[in-house]
């Protein structure tokens, strides 16, 4: 009986033995199933958040060529215009004697906003009839260049209707002097001082008026000091 009970038991350890393997292997496979999933819902979650920070990076890519796409030139205005000139100086010419110009005259103006629309570049080219006197005429022409500050909020959210400016620059004047016995002619370099206001009928039209002081930065010359007011109709583009 004892040798049939340890036969039983043998069997019983060899069955036991042999069916080891397939066990382990089923449970490797259940282990093998569960990694795949895990695996696979990793996947799913990094795929979504890639495609999340695509779609941010994407739209801040929009959003900054949609900002440098803006036209540089649309806050740059162009203003062109004509006026009428009263300008008056007194001459002291080489030959001793004196003359005074007072004369009118027409000029024509073309500017351009640089930086902001509170700074301009401003070129105007200037022609005056002759004056006579008893003892001289005189002719003058000029061409000026100004940098112009210019105010239109005047401490409001919205543009007002005046504008305030002040403009300093340079001239290149072109004079021409005869006397009974003499002629001068005459070039000097000056320097612009300018104050003046301009009235805004709307944005593409206004009218103004400028007060400037020119003095010649040279020594040579007759052509020292004049002044002179500006009546003038602008037009913006």
């Amino acid at each position: 009986m004892r040798l049939v009970a340890a036969f039983h038991t043998i069997l019983t350890c060899v069955a036991l033995l042999s069916l080891a393997p397939s066990f382990a292997q089923a449970q490797s496979a259940t282990e093998d199933d569960e990694s795949y999933i895990s695996y696979d819902s990793i996947v799913d979650d990094l795929t979504k958040r890639s495609g999340s920070s695509a779609e941010a990076r994407t739209a801040a890519s929009r959003r900054r060529m949609t900002t440098s796409s803006a036209d540089p030139f649309d806050n740059i205005w162009i203003h062109a215009g004509v006026g009428m000139v009263q300008t008056t100086q007194g001459l002291a010419l080489p030959n001793g004697q004196e003359a005074i110009m007072s004369g009118r005259g027409i000029q024509a103006t073309l500017g351009i906003d640089i930086l902001s629309p509170g700074v301009a570049a401003e070129g105007s080219m200037r022609s005056f009839g002759e004056t006579e006197d008893q003892a001289s005429r005189i002719s003058l022409k000029e061409f000026d260049l100004k940098l112009v500050l210019k105010n239109r909020s005047l401490g409001g959210s919205t543009p007002s209707k005046l504008q305030l400016k002040a403009a300093a620059g340079l001239s290149a004047r072109y004079m021409m002097v005869k006397t009974l016995t003499e002629t001068y002619d005459l070039t000097t370099p000056a320097s612009i001082v300018s104050l003046g206001g301009d009235l805004y009928f709307n944005d593409r039209m206004s009218i103004g008026l400028d007060i400037s002081a020119r003095n010649a930065v040279i020594t040579d010359t007759f052509d020292k000091t004049s002044y002179d007011g500006t009546l003038r109709v602008d037009t913006h583009f």
